[in-house]
């Protein structure tokens, strides 16, 4: 594509600042607009930026604001990369007051059942493509993983760590069975979850452990495991082992930050080897110049992975009311 394009990044964090990292890698004539209250944010995100990017000084502009209200009215993408608890409202915004060719949601979407709906409506009535960057469906290593399964015979996933991110992070390995499955719908059939409820390192959200048990219309089955919620306990970076099982293989995957370890079993040998996971700062480059060649990407679409959300977020809704002693409609978890 010639000419210019528009991009904007909805969030200046720790997840919106490695988008806006990724984005210096762009081959493209590029404005794009940062948007956060916080000035330390906007700051770091600028720093980082810089640190990566070597184009021309003319090939990108980079602008940043305080407020949505700012941004041009024409966006070829959009990134949303705030917390939950106001990814609805931003959104809503959004849609009705600019002209958006495209967007990319983080997760997790939304904290209330009705907003998903309220959101899908609004952006089939303005016909805007939206994913939602539940990325590891397109990393080459999960997608060569899936290259090599049968879905015509049962796909069996676990999950299992300390402090993982039980209620952040499961919609990833939802999502990465949906993609192994061709399947797009889910159902938990087993909660197990501990009484506990744990602070999150994000304001007013909460973190959970214990154990959830799912599986979609075909058969194909996940089960989630967190023993402890304690942000403190995830700060000593632990790994998550996942497990694949499926027509006599497995695969078992113990994931690092950046890094795993990779074994391939069979009945007659035990392959292992280390494989480098990429981050988001090398990916929404590669999410960006597809959408803007193809008008599609890898990720799920808004759709799709709503359905997968809303499995999730009622079952901790439910967890979460019956701790309480009353109906809980906001589930705080971002």
């Amino acid at each position: 594509m010639s000419g210019l394009l528009n991009i904007a990044i909805i969030g200046a964090g720790q997840i919106g600042s490695r988008h806006l990292q990724a984005l210096a890698n762009l081959k493209n004539i590029v404005r794009i607009q940062l948007v956060d209250k916080s000035k330390d944010s906007i700051e770091v995100a600028l720093n980082r930026f810089q640190d990566v990017y070597k184009g021309d000084a003319n090939r990108i502009t980079l602008q940043h604001f305080s407020s949505i209200q700012d941004l041009e009215k024409y966006q070829d993408l959009v990134i949303v990369a705030t917390d939950a608890n106001s990814r609805y409202d931003l959104v809503k915004e959004l849609v009705q007051t600019k002209n958006i060719r495209s967007m990319i949601l983080e997760k997790i979407l939304f904290q209330k059942e009705n907003e998903y709906y309220e959101i899908d409506c609004l952006l089939e009535n303005k016909k805007i493509p939206t994913w939602v960057n539940c990325v590891l469906r397109a990393t080459d290593f999960y997608r060569g993983i899936k290259s090599t399964l049968n879905k015509y015979k049962p796909i069996h996933m676990t999950v299992e760590g300390d402090s993982w991110g039980l209620a952040c992070n499961s919609i990833h390995f939802m999502d990465l069975l949906s993609f192994f499955s061709d399947c797009r719908d889910f159902e938990f059939t087993k909660v197990e979850l501990d009484k506990k409820i744990y602070d999150s390192r994000r304001s007013a959200c909460k973190e959970f452990s214990g154990k959830l048990v799912g599986k979609n219309s075909q058969g194909h089955s996940l089960s989630l495991s967190c023993k402890s919620g304690d942000c403190e306990e995830a700060d000593k970076g632990g790994p998550i082992l996942i497990k694949i099982d499926n027509d006599n293989k497995k695969h078992v995957i113990t994931s690092y930050l950046g890094r795993a370890i990779y074994k391939i079993i069979t009945e007659s040998e035990e392959i292992e080897k280390t494989v480098v996971l990429p981050m988001q700062s090398q990916l929404t480059h590669l999410l960006a110049k597809s959408i803007f060649q193809n008008d599609t990407c890898d990720l799920p679409s808004y759709r799709d992975s709503m359905v997968l959300h809303l499995c999730l977020i009622k079952v901790l809704l439910e967890h979460i009311s019956e701790i309480k002693g009353k109906v809980i409609k906001r589930c705080p978890i971002t």
